[in-house]
């Protein structure tokens, strides 16, 4: 998939979701994972593993999630069929239109989905600051939203109008996220972005350490514990935030 596609996809959710978009969906990552901004997500570099630092993980609740843009609609169509022979009958078909009044406009339902995240993220973020050999300008996750299995699409334009052709049982399937790999569905019209049966994470939360920050500076009989400020600062989704360029967040 084009650069400019993962760009498009990864603005989207920024600015829809206030999250990091996987890519492509489904591709490894885990929690602890660390990298730099590339093309507007994150490029992995390592595990901060590597620097001897453990966490326990917290696992959600398994739900069922689904996100739909701003002017974007799934419309229902009439059923067909056809008779062959007296006692045997086609199939039943049946299809949807998914339509996209914006640009750029995600579609996405997942059967099943949960969100994982690191346990004790205090204890995590000194541990990488004490360890001597942590980049400030690195971002690592902290939290990863997976699903099993999912369906991602991207309108392409404005006004954009996709049509889904199958069988009424896949029909229903796809209205739940719930198609597989390689399932008998058609989809007529444009598209940018089109995922059927993704499984694996979709988005991630990153933090990053600021390279000021008070408990680092040791005052007398003061502990870390008694700093009223985290050692680590959620690093935020919204389009303010460009690529990497060799330039620490602060």
């Amino acid at each position: 998939m084009s650069v400019r596609l993962k760009s498009d996809f990864a603005v989207s959710v920024r600015r829809q979701l206030d999250r990091y978009p996987v890519w492509e969906p489904g591709a490894p990552f885990a929690l602890g994972d660390y990298g730099i901004l590339r093309d507007k997500t994150l490029h992995k570099l390592g595990s901060i593993k590597k620097f001897g630092v453990t966490f326990p993980s917290i696992i959600g609740t398994e739900t069922f999630y689904q996100f739909s843009s701003k002017g974007t609609s799934l419309l229902e169509a009439h059923a067909s069929g056809s008779v062959t022979l007296p006692s045997v009958s086609a199939p039943l078909k049946s299809s949807v239109e998914l339509r996209f009044e914006e640009e750029h406009g995600i579609f996405l339902k997942a059967l099943r989905s949960q969100v994982v995240q690191i346990g004790e993220l205090r204890q995590v973020a000194l541990k990488l600051r004490e360890c001597g050999e942590w980049d400030y300008g690195w971002k690592f996750v902290t939290e990863i939203r997976e699903v099993n299995p999912a369906t991602i699409i991207m309108g392409s334009c404005a006004g954009t109008t996709l049509k889904i052709e199958g069988e009424a049982d896949l029909l229903e399937q796809f209205k739940i996220g719930g198609l597989k790999v390689g399932t008998g569905i058609s989809f007529t019209g444009e598209a940018a972005l089109q995922v059927v049966g993704v499984v694996g994470p979709l988005f991630v939360d990153l933090s990053y350490l600021p390279r000021f920050w008070g408990g680092d500076v040791r005052q007398a009989a003061v502990s870390v514990d008694e700093v009223p400020e985290e050692p680590y600062a959620r690093f935020r989704a919204n389009l303010d935030i460009k690529d990497d360029e060799g330039v620490d967040y602060i």
